[in-house]
C-alpha cells in the first residue's frame, strides 16, 4: 500500500479548497493549518518538516508569505532570494537555507547548525535603533527589524527576526529573513560621495579665486569634474554646455570627455526641436534618459557608437544655466538611479560654476567683490588704529608736539590706506566689476564723508561699513561712548551713528558729550535701535533735544543713505558745515 501523501493546508477549512480541486483521493493526508497566528505554534512547525506539498487559501497568501513563518524548510526554500534561519533563544542556527550558507561562507546549509548567529556573519555591526533584535523580538512578541553591516566582507543586510511560539506561549525560537541590500547602501555611499564631491567643486579660497584668470577657472573646474566623474559616476563620455550671455539661447560647450570634436563643435541653441536632447533639457528644464539612440528623433549623435544617453538641466536659483549630457555605447546603460545620481552632481556644478564666477555677470562682479571684501578686511585694523591713536591724544595732553604730530601722522596713513582702497574700488567698479554699479550720481552728497559708528557689536560697525563704501564714505567705529567722545575730541565726524543702548551710557547722554565737544547748534547723529522696548525712553528724549535721524535694525540701504543725507543737510543748514 502507496504512503499518504502529507499536504499543509493553510484554509478556514478542508472543504474550501476540495471545492477548487473537486474533492481529493483518500490518500492524501491534509495537516490543516488555521487562520494564521501571531506566531508559529512550534508543535504545528515541526510537522512542517515532511510534508509533500502545501495549499494556501487565497486570502491568507499575502500574510502567510510576508510573515516568512510558514515556510518549510525543506528544498523549496532555496529559491527564495532572502536568507533564512530558524534561531534559539541562545542565538544558535537550529536550519538555514543554502543562501544564508554562502552568505556565511560556506558550502553546506548544515555546516551552520548549532553555530551562533552572529559569529557565521562576521560579527556584523546592528546600525539601527534596536541594538537587540532578538530581545526585542521576545519581549514584545512582534517582528522586529535592523539593518547589518560587515565592512570587511562589504556586506549589508536588512534582518527581520520573528517569534515562534511555543504551547506555553512562549517564545523558544526565531525566524530570520536575511535581504541582501548591499547595493542599495553602495547606492547610498555613492550618492554621499557624489554630495561631498559637488561641494569640493567651488572649495577655493576667495583670494585664490581673485588671481586666476577666467581660462585658470574653467580649467580647474573642469579637471575636478573631469576627476569625480570618471572615478564617482564612472562615466567616460559626457558634455556640459551653459547658456551663452552674447547670444540667446546659445549653448556653449564648457567641459567635455569622449565626444566626436564634430559634436563639440555644434551649434546647439535651447530649444524644444532641432537642437537635440540638449536642447530640448535646456528648454524644458527636466532630465531625459535616452535608451535607444536608434529609436529616438531627438538624439543627435555625440560620442562614437554612442547607443544611449542621460541629459540634466543645470539649475541655478531656479534658472536654468546650460546642461549636462552623459552618453554610453550601450543600449540602456543608464537607469533612473544614475539619472538622480546626475541631477544631485549637476546642481552642485551649477553652484560652482555660480562661486567661480564662470557666467559672465559674475565674473565682471568678482573685482568689485573683492574690492568690498578688501574695505571689511581692513575696517577693523584700521578702526583699532585710530581708537587707540586717538586715546593717547586725549589722555595726555601734555605730550610733545613732535610725538602729537607723529599720531597724528599715523592715523593720517591709516586714513589714507582706505582712500586708495576707494580710489581702486572707483577705477574697478564702473567699467568692469560691477555689472550694477551703485547709482553714485544720486548720493553724491556722501563722497569723502567720516562717519562714526557707535555699536558694541563690531558686525554692526562693518555692515555699515560695507554699505557705505561703495558711495566714498569712510567709515570708524567705537565700541561705547566714552572711547567715541575721545574721538571726537580729536577728529572730527560728518555724521555719527549710535546705538541707543552703549555699555557704558545711553545713547542720549552721548549726544549730551558730544553737544560738550563740539559746540554747534545741531549734532548729527542718527539713533540706531533694534527690537525690545526702550526703557530709557532715549528716543523720545533724543527728538525732543534734536536729534532727527533714526535707523532700525536690520538696515535697509535706501533708508540709511537718505537718512545720512538728511542729517548732513541739517548740519549744513544749522551750522554752517557738516563736520562736527
Amino acid at each position: 500500500m502507496d504512503t499518504p501523501k502529507k499536504v499543509l493546508l493553510v484554509a478556514d477549512s478542508h472543504d474550501t479548497v476540495a471545492d477548487v480541486f473537486g474533492g481529493f483521493a483518500d490518500s492524501v493526508k491534509f495537516i490543516i493549518l488555521p487562520e494564521p497566528q501571531p506566531g508559529l505554534p512550534s508543535s504545528i512547525e515541526d510537522s512542517l518538516l515532511d510534508v509533500d506539498a502545501c495549499l494556501i487559501q487565497g486570502k491568507y497568501i499575502k500574510h502567510f508569505f510576508e510573515s516568512s513563518r510558514y515556510v518549510d524548510f525543506a528544498d523549496s526554500v532555496d529559491a527564495f532570494p532572502e536568507g533564512l534561519a530558524v534561531v534559539d533563544k541562545e542565538q544558535g542556527v537550529l536550519r538555514c537555507n543554502t543562501l544564508f550558507a554562502e552568505w556565511c561562507g560556506l558550502t553546506n546549509p548544515t555546516e551552520a547548525v548549532s553555530k551562533q548567529f552572529y559569529e557565521l556573519l562576521g560579527m556584523p555591526e546592528i546600525v539601527d535603533l534596536t541594538p537587540c533584535p532578538f530581545h526585542q523580538c521576545r519581549c514584545t512578541l512582534q517582528k522586529t527589524r535592523a539593518k547589518l553591516t560587515n565592512a570587511e566582507r562589504q556586506q549589508h543586510f536588512q534582518m527581520d527576526v520573528v517569534p515562534i511560539i511555543n504551547n506555553r506561549s512562549e517564545v523558544d525560537r526565531f525566524f530570520v529573513v536575511l535581504s541582501d541590500i548591499s547595493q542599495l547602501v553602495i547606492l547610498d555611499q555613492k550618492l554621499s560621495s557624489v554630495q561631498t564631491a559637488g561641494r569640493d567643486l567651488a572649495n577655493i579660497s576667495s583670494s585664490d579665486l581673485l588671481e586666476m584668470s577666467t581660462e585658470q577657472r574653467l580649467d580647474i573646474l573642469a579637471q575636478k569634474i573631469a576627476l569625480y566623474t570618471d572615478n564617482i559616476l564612472n562615466f567616460g563620455h559626457y558634455e556640459i554646455r551653459l547658456l551663452s550671455h552674447k547670444e540667446q539661447g546659445l549653448l556653449e560647450p564648457l567641459v567635455y570627455s569622449g565626444m566626436n570634436e564634430d559634436a563639440i563643435a555644434r551649434q546647439l541653441y535651447r530649444a524644444v526641436s532641432g537642437n537635440g536632447i540638449t536642447g530640448y533639457v535646456a528648454f524644458t528644464a527636466e532630465p531625459y534618459l535616452m535608451e535607444d539612440a536608434d529609436a529616438d528623433s531627438l538624439y543627435l549623435p555625440g560620442a562614437a557608437n554612442a547607443k544611449s544617453s542621460m541629459t540634466v538641466p543645470l539649475i541655478n536659483q531656479g534658472e536654468v544655466i546650460g546642461t549636462f549630457n552623459v552618453e554610453s555605447t550601450e543600449r540602456s546603460a543608464f537607469t533612473k538611479s544614475d539619472l538622480k545620481m546626475l541631477e544631485t552632481f549637476a546642481r552642485d556644478i551649477a553652484h560652482a560654476i555660480n562661486v567661480m564666477e564662470l557666467i559672465s555677470v559674475e565674473q565682471m562682479d568678482s573685482a568689485f567683490k573683492s574690492i568690498e571684501a578688501i574695505h571689511g578686511a581692513v575696517a577693523g585694523p584700521i578702526n583699532q588704529i585710530q581708537l587707540e591713536a586717538a586715546k593717547v591724544l586725549a589722555i595726555h595732553d601734555n605730550l610733545d608736539i613732535n610725538i602729537v604730530e607723529q599720531i597724528r601722522s599715523i592715523q593720517k596713513h591709516a586714513l589714507d590706506i582706505q582712500n586708495v582702497i576707494h580710489k581702486v574700488g572707483d577705477r574697478l567698479a564702473p567699467a568692469y566689476a560691477n555689472p550694477n554699479p551703485p547709482d553714485k550720481t544720486q548720493h553724491l552728497l556722501l563722497k569723502g564723508r567720516r562717519i562714526f559708528v557707535v555699536d558694541p557689536d563690531e558686525s554692526v560697525g562693518l555692515m555699515i561699513n560695507s554699505l557705505l563704501q561703495r558711495y566714498g564714505c569712510i567709515v570708524e567705529m567705537a565700541p561705547d561712548g566714552t572711547q567715541a567722545l575721545l574721538r571726537a575730541k580729536v577728529n572730527p565726524f560728518d555724521v555719527i551713528i549710535s546705538d541707543i543702548k552703549l555699555p557704558d551710557m545711553d545713547a542720549y547722554n552721548l549726544l549730551q558729550g558730544l553737544r560738550n565737544i563740539t559746540r554747534v547748534p545741531f549734532v548729527p547723529l542718527i539713533l540706531m535701535k533694534g527690537y525690545g522696548y526702550d526703557s530709557g525712553h532715549v528716543l523720545v528724549r533724543s527728538k525732543q533735544d534734536g536729534v532727527i535721524g533714526f535707523l532700525a535694525k536690520p538696515f535697509i540701504l535706501d533708508q540709511v543713505l537718505t537718512t545720512i543725507e538728511l542729517v548732513i543737510n541739517e548740519a549744513i543748514t544749522q551750522n554752517g558745515s557738516s563736520v562736527s
